[in-house]
């Protein structure tokens, strides 16, 4: 792993890893990836660790809701089981790493079961609901996602020289 981080670092690529359970995300960390996907099963260390050496986390808070709200046995016993587990674990694991201070960096895994593309701001209310504040929400969605993927010098904040899609809302619609 540490070679496929380094290689990437060398042509100035980022090294994103999928990885779950605290072995998985300590190694990965260790190795030297910018970013974690998912995350899921981190850990108070893995959280310390993460923010020790600046690595992001994107944490797919939805896709265990989602399965959650929309299962109604139409899986096997265990996958729905195991969803409800973990989405009260997960709700615990997402205070923790906000208190922390890891990076939380907007994700949806948009194309997995009933995470439909075009749905994504749902994961911006999810994070809200699980405690980020609003703002916060829209900079894990701009700003961090944009040191995510190594663009922060073109997108991810209003500035003289960026990229930028701006939406105005008046309260809880569009203008």
């Amino acid at each position: 792993m540490k070679a496929a981080v380094d290689e990437a670092h060398k042509m100035a690529k980022k090294a994103i890893a999928h990885a779950n359970g605290p072995e998985a995300i300590k190694k990965a960390v260790k190795a030297g990836v910018d970013s974690i996907v998912h995350g899921f099963y981190i850990n108070e260390e893995c959280a310390e660790l993460m923010v020790e050496k600046n690595v992001i986390l994107e944490p797919t808070t939805l896709v265990i809701k989602q399965i959650v709200d929309h299962v109604n046995g139409e899986m096997l016993d265990t996958l729905e089981t195991k969803a409800n587990a973990y989405w009260e674990i997960k709700k615990k694991e997402f205070k923790m790493i906000f208190q922390k201070g890891v990076a939380i960096s907007f994700s949806s895994d948009a194309g997995c079961l009933y995470m439909y593309h075009g749905e994504n701001a749902k994961e911006l209310a999810m994070c809200v609901e699980l405690g980020m504040s609003p703002m916060g929400a829209i900079v894990s969605a701009t700003k961090t996602a944009s040191c995510a993927i190594g663009m922060e010098d073109e997108i991810g904040t209003i500035e003289k020289g960026k990229l930028a899609d701006i939406v105005i809302v008046n309260g809880g619609g569009p203008l």
